[in-house]
């Protein structure tokens, strides 16, 4: 027991010394001046304090839709070349971008016309960071649009559906992938759908449509827990009256949680404080900005706002919560594979790292492993979720997340 306590004490000791290092909840966005000839730029928003960074200053591009990796050091976001139309959302002329958090180190990752595509965009990482989903199309703009996987290069894709598909969002565990497909003529027609994924096989298996209303419905997202998708409905093909819906992963319980005469919709992002981010484009309306609506109080919250500015795909991170940084992280290199894992996981640690204990964590910190020097662990009575792999060595400590699925 005495043991045990212990244990626990130092996560926390760790938990909250990692927090004090961190201590942002922050945001991600896109935004630009509502003069003429101006270009969408990226920028962080710390939530605490209120600094901005900027992220992005190429005036020569348009960047949108951005999204943190899950380990929180890089970025996936859109560009598209300034004048090109539309100028924040242009999936015709457009180019996957990887950089670090902070936009340095930018690398285009896949070009304008890649792969055949005549058109792509809505990268999303998988939760282990190791694989990016998205959509494409090909041929021409008649052609209809399938959900892709490539690697963290850009490089082997893979398509996943047969079926018209766009708007593709992960779980929170990486195992199920919900989307937007078409069954009928009209752009009414758009429904929600929910598919089950391997992702050893890198493949979607139960494609089943959850929505089957009058709506055109668009970029869903799950729920932090996993249980509940919400997505925007719009009331006509031309994209007016956006509401914002949530449904169960079963498509029972379909609740509208925003309901008003603007347009509610971008990528949007289900934050860990119960918070689901989104933007806000009123027609006639000179300024976009971004919103939030908060689950808890059932009350829409404005986050960005102005009458010089436009905001767009605001993405939410809580840094605390998510991700258990790396307080003294040894030079050696470790590696834990396969990572999502529906049973065993093997440690890659180098010689040098001797005397090593390996404990895991739920979210919450309870303490589900524990041992010395082993480097094979087997999660198959593990329930599905992710967990906090920590490796210790005297003072280095060494963490990542596992996925079982």
């Amino acid at each position: 027991m005495k043991t045990k306590i212990i244990s626990i004490l130092v996560f926390i000791l760790v938990f909250i010394q990692v927090l004090t290092i961190n201590a942002q909840e922050v945001i991600y966005y896109c935004s630009k001046s509502n003069t003429s000839g101006s270009a969408w730029q990226i920028y962080k928003q710390n939530l605490t304090s209120g600094k901005i960074d900027t992220i992005t200053n190429n005036p020569a591009y348009n960047y949108w839709k951005v999204e943190l990796s899950p380990n929180y050091k890089q970025l996936l976001m859109l560009r598209s070349p300034i004048g090109s139309l539309p100028d924040q959302e242009n999936y015709e002329n457009c180019e996957i971008v990887k950089s670090n958090a902070d936009g340095t180190n930018q690398q285009v990752i896949v070009s304008d016309n890649e792969n055949g595509w005549f058109a792509f965009g809505n990268p999303h990482w998988h939760p282990s960071g190791n694989r990016i989903l998205m959509l494409a199309q090909t041929l021409n703009s008649s052609a209809p649009w399938y959900l892709y996987t490539i690697d963290t290069l850009g490089n082997a894709p893979k398509q996943l559906t047969t079926q018209w598909s766009i708007d593709p969002n992960w779980s929170p565990t990486g195992d199920k992938i919900a989307f937007v497909g078409i069954t009928g003529s009209s752009l009414l027609d758009m429904e929600i759908f929910i598919a089950d994924y391997d992702y050893p096989l890198n493949q979607l298996s139960n494609i089943t449509q959850l929505t089957a209303d009058s709506t055109r419905n668009h970029d869903p997202c799950f729920s932090p827990d996993g249980t509940v998708i919400a997505f925007a409905a719009y009331d006509s093909t031309i994209i007016t009256n956006g509401d914002i819906v949530t449904i169960s992963t079963t498509g029972a319980n379909r609740t509208k949680l925003v309901d008003d005469n603007g347009v509610h919709g971008g990528v949007l992002n289900w934050g860990t404080d119960g918070k689901i981010y989104h933007d806000n484009i009123y027609l006639f309306v000179t300024n976009w900005y971004a919103s939030r609506f908060n689950t808890l109080t059932k009350k829409e919250e404005i986050l960005l706002s102005s009458t010089n500015y436009h905001y767009l795909h605001p993405y939410y991170a809580n840094l605390d919560y998510t991700n258990l940084s790396t307080l003294t992280k040894p030079e050696q290199h470790i590696d834990v594979y396969p990572n999502p894992s529906n049973e065993i996981i093997t440690i890659e640690i180098p010689n040098t790292f001797q005397n090593y204990v390996i404990e895991i964590y739920s979210p919450l910190g309870q303490q589900i492993f524990k041992a010395s020097d082993q480097t094979v662990i087997d999660m198959s009575n593990f329930k599905n979720g992710i967990y906090i792999l920590i490796v210790k060595q005297e003072d280095k400590i060494w963490t990542t997340k596992i996925i079982k699925y």
